[in-house]
């Protein structure tokens, strides 16, 4: 996956910009880091400063249909990389993905669409968590009537960070699916509104320090231990020296 600028915070740690790395890893503590989306293409970015801008910027999908089995289409991948490197972080859940949206054109007005977000940690071509929300109605061409639409991330096992945290977020689009998700088969596509104080496209990463016992996915009373030599730079934990088995990995 292609990564781009340098951001300004790596999980909650202040960095220079002009700095690629700390010469130390910084020790976690709990918190949790807002990613809003930010950045026009070829450069669309994550960052944990909130909008401050009054006018939206937008992106648009491809054009949509239902032919060929309505696949999905991507909107576009927004990339987070501080460039300092972090110690004894897991990853425990993700807010649900804030996002704003319209129409290309308005003749495309009644058109129901599905939205999906696939959350990835560094160069992994496979997301650790994705979310779809489905028939999202009212959309119309005027930015200043932008639908908020939510989309609720599928749990995971707890996810131990290493060195420097590279986090992504694709968005994806298609026309509403479904026997009660009527409406038109195509459109010239969906718009996505972000970066403004009125629109602050958004996530949340909840961050936990190793050594602690971490819920896990199969319920509120289960949890797994996560030893710190799970998480670090120099790491070589295997997923079963972690704690990980089975459907936790």
């Amino acid at each position: 996956m292609k990564h781009t600028r340098i951001g300004v915070l790596a999980f909650g740690v202040s960095v220079l910009l002009a700095v690629p790395a700390v010469s130390a890893p910084v020790t976690c503590t709990p918190h949790t880091d807002t990613f809003y989306l930010t950045g026009v293409q070829p450069d669309l970015d994550l960052v944990t400063t909130a909008p401050t801008s009054s006018t939206p910027t937008s992106i648009d999908s491809p054009s949509l249909s239902k032919t060929g089995g309505n696949p999905y289409k991507e909107i576009g991948t927004w990339y987070y990389s501080s460039g300092a490197s972090v110690s004894g972080c897991v990853i425990s859940s993700l807010s649900p993905l804030n996002v704003w949206l319209g129409l290309r054109n308005s003749d495309d007005q009644g058109t129901k669409f599905d939205l999906k977000a696939e959350v990835f940690l560094g160069a992994a071509a496979t997301p650790f968590s994705i979310g779809q929300t489905f028939c999202v109605t009212g959309l119309t061409r005027n930015p200043d009537n932008a639908v908020k639409a939510t989309v609720n991330f599928t749990p995971f096992p707890p996810l131990p960070v290493t060195g420097i945290p590279e986090v992504s977020v694709k968005i994806s689009a298609r026309i509403g699916a479904g026997a009660t998700c009527t409406g038109h088969a195509s459109a010239t596509g969906v718009r996505l509104y972000y970066d403004a104080v009125s629109r602050p496209s958004e996530f949340d990463a909840n961050l936990v320090p190793c050594n602690v016992n971490i819920p896990t996915p199969d319920g509120p009373t289960a949890e797994v231990f996560i030893p710190c030599g799970c998480v670090g730079p120099s790491t070589t934990a295997t997923a079963t020296s972690c704690g990980l088995t089975g459907e936790d990995r």
